[in-house]
């Protein structure tokens, strides 16, 4: 059977429609599987199904998932959501609470509590349902401290661990942290001292990754005793540590501003991926790409490296400025970028000092990088001076970087050009024949040039309405295409020469 939708077909098991759009296949399933479908949406959209008919009317209360936004105005309906939610046991629980207001309804509007008192009822629910994924995002006026519970810092059920606190309260466990299972945790615009840190680090004895954001009042992050810690993401825009020492982590993700940050200590690094926020041109200045010199550095021993736009144009300046670049030992390099003439000797001068590169991507794509009227000026105001670029349009300019990357390196044997903004087939197999003359040119070294083929007319996020017990059929449909599983709700069915037609209103991404 094939569903007509938003330019796109979606093909469903025959088996599913056999006995036309009166069948309620999706009824039949069991209780199980409708849990876990609900478990992809939004709390409040899968409570609408209980309209659907006496089958739906109490399914979502046992679905292993919560998820809720929650304001002042709405904290009484978050309190009755939960007090009929009967899972005894919750896959994840996900709670955006975000308040101006310090008194709040709650519950039904018949009694006034403080909003901690409403955050701290909420987060013991959910240690009581033993979540094995917990979200907390909260978002408090006024900068009132809030103060965890000591209950959260001590539970066996947790692997992967969000918190997003808009820098409205600090982390100081006031007992000792006890999370043994957790793999993953992220920390989103948190105050985090260094003793709160270390604290919380000695009570994750099984973690595996770190991801830091905006994370300020923490100025030293010692990993030396997280043996299991094997990847690190760090956003150090305006705030975070200015020493990281992690000897023990395989992937770093790095993205910095113009402030300084010391790596002491990522000897076990072998995959990298670093980059920079926009810089204005008054803070482009020595110390920037320095810093940036710095940090390449101390990933000589890294196999797998890939650097951002403005990264590159810092190489650039340094390489104008005669720094001496180090010599690195990576065999895999992606370049995210768009092409100017800014970053051109920086990747070459990278280019010649991996001598034993062997795979190159370059994924051409919409970035920040600085406008090249400052750097313009700047190198002006130094006496530095770079080379004519062509300025041929597409896809004769992208084959002119592929020979200038391939000229640049001895020892690659594949380059991949990853588009992320597609070309029109008559431009694409231009291209393609380009770059298979360019392969014969430079000792056949294997070009594969690809196109962003995602779908953009799926839609991420939807919200049901309206739902009916005629009008909304729900049809799932396994498809291979990126491994997703997409939950499909169909209108207006009708019978066109024998083949049942349905309007694709909504598409939900449920990984």
């Amino acid at each position: 059977m094939i569903f007509y939708g938003r330019q796109r077909r979606i093909l469903v098991a025959p088996s599913a429609m056999a006995d036309g759009p009166s069948l309620d296949f999706i009824s039949s399933l069991p209780d199980e599987i409708l849990h876990h479908i609900l478990s992809f949406l939004p709390t409040n959209l899968a409570i609408q199904t209980c309209v659907l008919s006496k089958r739906w009317r109490h399914i979502w209360r046992n679905t292993p998932s919560i998820s809720l936004e929650c304001n002042e105005f709405c904290a009484h309906k978050v309190h009755k959501t939960l007090k009929y939610h009967k899972a005894r046991k919750l896959l994840s629980f996900r709670l955006d609470f975000h308040f101006d207001s310090d008194l709040i309804d709650f519950p039904g509007g018949t009694v006034t509590h403080h909003r901690y008192f409403a955050a701290d009822a909420w987060i013991k629910f959910a240690l009581s349902r033993h979540p094995e994924n917990l979200s907390l995002d909260f978002c408090l006026s006024n900068y009132k401290k809030y103060m965890f519970p000591d209950k959260f810092y001590a539970t066996s059920s947790i692997k992967r661990l969000h918190l997003a606190l808009n820098n409205c309260t600090t982390l100081i466990p006031r007992s000792k942290v006890f999370w043994p299972s957790l793999k993953h945790l992220c920390l989103d615009r948190c105050n985090i001292p260094d003793e709160s840190a270390a604290k919380i680090l000695s009570g994750c004895p099984v973690l595996e990754s770190l991801t830091l954001t905006l994370c300020s009042v923490l100025v030293r992050l010692d990993l030396a005793k997280s043996i299991h810690l094997k990847r690190l993401e760090i956003d150090l825009k305006y705030s975070g540590p200015k020493e990281i020492v992690a000897p023990h982590v395989q992937y770093l993700r790095l993205k910095t501003y113009s402030r300084p940050c010391s790596l002491v200590d990522i000897s076990s690094v072998t995959e990298a991926k670093l980059d920079i926020y926009y810089v204005e041109f008054a803070k482009m200045d020595y110390f920037l790409y320095m810093m940036d010199l710095k940090i390449v550095a101390k990933l000589q021993n890294t196999e797998k490296l890939t650097l951002g736009a403005i990264f590159l144009q810092a190489l650039t300046l340094a390489e104008f400025r005669g720094v001496p670049f180090p010599m690195l030992k990576i065999t895999s390099l992606t370049l995210e970028t768009k092409i100017f003439r800014y970053i051109v000797p920086g990747i070459a001068r990278l280019l010649q000092n991996s001598h034993g590169l062997k795979k190159l991507t370059l994924h051409l794509m919409k970035c920040e990088a600085i406008e090249e009227m400052y750097l313009h000026s700047y190198s002006d105001s130094r006496g530095l001076e770079f080379g004519i670029f062509p300025t041929s349009r597409e896809p004769k300019l992208i084959a002119l970087f592929i020979e200038f990357l391939l000229g640049n390196t001895k020892t690659l044997e594949t380059l991949v050009v990853r588009l992320e903004n597609n070309l029109d087939a008559t431009k694409f197999e231009e291209l393609l024949q380009m770059a298979q003359t360019i392969s014969h040119n430079y000792n056949d070294v294997s070009i594969l040039v690809k196109q962003n083929t995602y779908p953009k007319d799926f839609v991420h996020e939807s919200r049901i309405q309206n739902l009916g017990k005629t009008s909304v059929a729900f049809v799932i449909s396994q498809i291979l295409r990126k491994k997703r599983l997409y939950l499909v709700l169909l209108r207006s069915t009708s019978l066109l020469g024998g083949t049942l037609i349905c309007k694709v209103e909504q598409v939900l991404f449920l990984d």
